[in-house]
């Protein structure tokens, strides 16, 4: 025995076999992250397929080309940092959620140049270790340089040629429901129509029901964690309930306004599948809903202010940003709590 303990301590001794849990959870394995993908994928083709029954098959040529622009690229990246290069479906999944944030409209070209921006955006993230939203600046780069191209959505129930490069006759609708709700004005497409996907929309845009399936699905897979994007979703429908942008506004009609703000444009496809990525994910419950409050309501201070089409996209960048910062601040607690210290016996 030590002659003075007094100012001696020491931890409890550790079992036979103990292992250090870390602080921070430990990432999936490979195996577990291809499966997360898949899920992603599997949530993702009932758009597709309504955006087919809308526009004919041009969603499914857009897609494709998106697929193989970032499948192409990602193997190039790899043979050109002489890195071995093993299957991986992160970029078919980076693919499709391009596509889906595209008008059927698009010519095929708009893929191949938003996957460019990905693939660029991504590489120089993982060389400086840091995590972002590739798919979600490279959209905001690809609508900054082609306006006009994002912007003409066309009638829902109009058969687009599949293999036209470019398509230069087809009739735009002139204003999305949401952008005539920020003008003060009820659209005529009614919030059941935006809601079940009868109306029009960009391809992932155009049925909240079904990116809420896909979400439910997500949930009952334990793909996705629900605290961030369903705040970042209660976020938007209180702001824009409390602070009504119609005209006279009772609460009915300050209802309706909340419902096309939250799916009459990309936000809800933004939650869903642009904030599923584990590794940029808050870590603990506090985090999260901070970082989705946060998000949600850049996004309605937004709006009005700049192009719809980029208010959730920025919101999801900067809570990309925002996400490691909280981090530092708010830790989880080991599993457990800490061991106290205790005193040596005499």
């Amino acid at each position: 025995m030590n002659k003075n303990p007094k100012h001696r301590l020491r931890l409890t001794r550790r079992p036979k076999g103990f292992k250090e849990v870390p602080l921070y959870p430990i990432l999936p394995s490979s195996e577990r992250a291809q499966s997360l993908r898949y899920d992603l994928l599997i949530a993702m083709v009932p758009l597709l397929l309504l955006s087919v029954y809308h526009y004919g098959f041009r969603p499914i040529t857009l897609t494709l080309v998106s697929v193989m622009a970032m499948t192409g690229l990602d193997f190039a990246v790899n043979k050109l940092f002489k890195k071995e290069y093993r299957f991986d479906i992160s970029p078919i999944v980076s693919g499709v959620l391009i596509a889906l944030f595209l008008p059927a409209s698009a010519p095929l070209w708009l893929p191949l140049i938003t996957a460019i921006f990905a693939t660029a955006i991504k590489t120089g993230c993982d060389k400086l270790r840091f995590s972002l939203s590739s798919v979600a600046l490279s959209l905001l780069l690809s609508f900054l340089l082609f306006p006009g191209i994002m912007n003409a959505i066309p009638e829902a129930g109009r058969t687009l040629h599949p293999f036209a490069i470019s398509l230069k006759s087809f009739r735009a609708i002139p204003a999305s429901p949401l952008e005539k709700v920020l003008t003060g004005f009820l659209p005529d497409t009614t919030t059941f129509e935006t809601f079940f996907g009868l109306n029009s929309a960009r391809i992932g845009e155009i049925s909240g029901f079904l990116i809420a399936v896909g979400f439910i699905y997500l949930l009952i897979r334990k793909t996705v964690k629900p605290v961030l994007p369903l705040t970042f979703i209660i976020t938007v429908g209180v702001f824009a309930y409390l602070n009504p942008s119609l005209e006279a506004a009772s609460d009915v009609v300050a209802l309706d306004g909340a419902l096309y703000n939250v799916f009459g444009s990309n936000t809800f496809l933004s939650a869903v599948f642009l904030m599923s990525e584990p590794k940029r994910a808050p870590k603990t419950f506090i985090s999260a809903v901070f970082c989705g409050a946060f998000g949600g309501i850049v996004t309605m201070l937004l709006r009005g202010r700049i192009p719809l089409f980029l208010t959730a996209l920025i919101a999801v960048i900067l809570i990309d940003v925002l996400s490691p910062i909280v981090n530092r601040f708010i830790k989880p607690s080991p599993f457990g709590g800490n061991i106290a210290p205790q005193k040596e016996e005499k």
